[in-house]
């Protein structure tokens, strides 16, 4: 090289030029430490003021006389109005057909780094790092923002949170707050994936809670359109999302229900038609399966965060052992939840199992006839439960075997009324009876006896007048037959009446109408107002042998009966 020595001068404001290379050597001669070349300014004669400072060591200081670094700037912004640059690089690219161009590199050559290696470290006051770049790629910032279009997205002095991503306010459709894409995955093998959640915990004690994704949306209004915290799709279609209302939906599978979890824990959709099902059969034992699980209630540990609500249910290790279908399972085989549809088909078929035993319960033979005096069965298949248990019930009644011992009730309806002693023996009386032997005993005002349960039967038919009620207090020394209507001599099953008291016949086996005070009968029975022709006169029922003659009425002699 041809440099040129310039000619070193004292003269104040003296020119320095020369039309070749310049060459400053300091300490030409290696001899002396601590020298530096230094560009200086001052005014008037008075000392210099260092603008640059190169020293021997090869650093460079611009704003300062002792660079620590190889170019060292120093500066101070002190105007009192406008924007204020301390350093500026500028470049203008006018590249006529190919190649790059990079605004500034910084190149590191990483021979051995035992420390952290940084290629950019962003400070405020001399030790505070705000934004670092590791030579391992690694970006770091620290307690800081980042901002994309004047708008923040990435909020890193939150409090209690790493990164807080923002976004400005949207007015427009199709805008996203945050955008991951990512290049064609190509590889055969591995993994590949845009975003990976990774956390690591180690909490010894405590109730703390972890989550490692929250999704927490504020809604003041929305529109009409689809509500959807999540939503994963595949080629623009979605596979699966949940809504903001918290229903989650699976492509298939939209309705209640068609959701369940498998052995792994996936969700997977469990539809319900034929078309995607083969072996099936009936199930069996289901009313003992049911009838082994054991309802209970209960709350959850504080680390489920359910809160203090209490729920009905079962526990799965129970449910698992009455019948491993009836519950879920973890990837290492144990019992974690309920499969309620399981549970659901499992108490349909123990309901229908209780309805066929208590047709064997009723002992009912659905295709027989209807019985006897019971409800009509059905058509085809027998009646219900309920019209088979009235008919079982009916039958009961009727058999004399079956007595109960005492019935409590306001009224009693009957066609015939039956009284019978410990021996068996009977008396039965029919409506029409009962009313001509109170008419007669009201008439007559004779006294009305009970003979003793040892004495003879009476006369099956009237022995006196011929006018007399033939069947009255007939005793009946055989059990009736089936339906409790007494079989009497000549075939008859109606029994044969006997005479009328004070009618020339045999006693009436009855007990004696109460007297009224005087010692006279009590008629309460007829009207005070009836007149002798008022009276009721019942029909007498007629006898297949004779027919009785009519009552002959009281004589106008005779007292009127006392009300």
């Amino acid at each position: 090289y041809n440099f040129y020595k310039p000619y070193m001068t004292t003269t104040v404001n003296s020119e320095l030029s020369s039309s070749k290379s310049i060459l400053f050597n300091i300490d030409a001669d290696n001899n002396d430490t601590g020298t530096s070349f230094v560009w200086g300014h001052n005014a008037n004669g008075t000392s210099a003021t260092a603008l640059m400072t190169l020293l021997d060591t090869g650093e460079l200081g611009i704003g300062t006389s002792s660079p620590t670094s190889r170019i060292h700037g120093v500066t101070t912004l002190s105007a009192a109005t406008g924007d204020e640059v301390a350093y500026r690089l500028e470049y203008t690219t006018n590249k006529a057909t190919s190649g790059n161009d990079t605004g500034l590199v910084l190149n590191m050559t990483d021979t051995a780094s035992p420390g952290t290696s940084k290629l950019l470290d962003l400070t405020i006051n001399g030790t505070i790092s705000r934004f670092t770049v590791h030579n391992s790629g690694n970006v770091f910032n620290n307690g800081g923002s980042f901002y994309v279009n004047t708008g923040q997205a990435f909020d890193g002095s939150a409090p209690n949170e790493s990164i807080s991503v923002q976004t400005r306010g949207m007015s427009t459709a199709s805008k996203w707050a945050l955008t991951l894409a990512s290049g064609t995955n190509v590889q055969t093998s591995g993994s590949a994936g845009a975003v990976r959640i990774t956390p690591t915990y180690n909490q010894a004690s405590g109730d703390a809670s972890n989550t490692d994704l929250l999704i927490s949306r504020t809604q003041t209004a929305v529109g009409s359109g689809a509500q959807l915290l999540i939503d994963a799709q595949v080629g623009g279609v979605s596979k699966f999302n949940v809504t903001n209302a918290g229903v989650v939906q699976q492509a298939g599978c939209t309705t209640a229900g068609t959701l369940s979890a498998d052995v792994s824990g996936n969700i997977i959709c469990t539809p319900s038609s034929e078309r995607f099902k083969n072996n099936i059969n009936d199930l069996d034992n289901s009313l003992s399966n049911i009838m082994a699980l054991r309802p209970v209630s209960y709350n959850f540990n504080s680390d489920m965060n359910m809160g203090d609500r209490t729920y009905f249910g079962f526990i799965s290790e129970e449910v698992a052992l009455a019948n491993p279908e009836f519950a879920t399972h973890d990837k290492d085989g144990n019992p974690y939840g309920l499969d309620t549809n399981a549970i659901l088909a499992g108490t349909v078929k123990a309901i229908q199992e209780m309805n066929l035993n208590l047709e064997d319960v009723l002992s009912l033979d659905v295709s027989s006839p209807p019985l006897e005096g019971g409800v009509l069965a059905e058509s085809e298949g027998g009646g219900s439960f309920f019209s088979r248990l009235l008919s079982k019930l009916t039958t009961w009644l009727a058999d004399a075997g079956n007595g109960i011992g005492n019935i409590f009730a306001g009224e009693i309806e009957t066609k015939t009324l039956c009284v019978s002693n410990e021996n068996g023996e009977k008396t039965c009386i029919t409506k029409e009876q009962l009313d001509a032997l109170l008419i007669n005993a009201g008439t007559t005002g004779a006294p009305i006896t009970t003979p003793p349960a040892t004495s003879p039967n009476p006369p099956l038919t009237g022995e006196g007048d011929s006018d007399s009620l033939d069947g009255v207090g007939e005793v009946i020394p055989s059990p009736p037959s089936e339906g409790g209507v007494p079989e009497g001599e000549g075939g008859s099953s109606e029994p044969t009446p006997s005479p009328l008291p004070g009618e020339g016949g045999g006693e009436v086996v009855n007990s004696p109408l109460p007297e009224s005070p005087q010692g006279e009968v009590d008629n309460s029975s007829t009207p005070a107002d009836a007149t002798p022709e008022e009276e009721i006169t019942p029909e007498v029922a007629p006898e297949p042998e004779s027919t009785p003659e009519p009552i002959p009425e009281p004589s106008p002699e005779e007292p009127t009966p006392t009300p």
